[in-house]
């Protein structure tokens, strides 16, 4: 696989597990999240924000090996 490609896996797999996480937060309604419509958008972007953050860690790692 070129190198470019697997830059391209690892950029396309952070965005798709961010909008993920988003949604999955978003939709689901556990008790310990927050009610409202603000707080709930906030902690969905931050839960989405740290797991996009470690797949794109994962992903740098092997997309930079040769």
């Amino acid at each position: 696989m070129t190198r470019a490609v697997r830059w391209l896996v690892t950029v396309v797999a952070a965005a798709a597990t961010f909008g993920v996480c988003v949604w999955v937060v978003r939709a689901v309604s556990w008790g310990w999240l927050p009610q409202g419509e603000g707080p709930r958008l906030d902690t969905a972007l931050a839960f989405g924000t740290v797991t996009a953050g470690a797949v794109l860690a994962v992903g740098v790692w092997w997309a930079s090996r040769e």
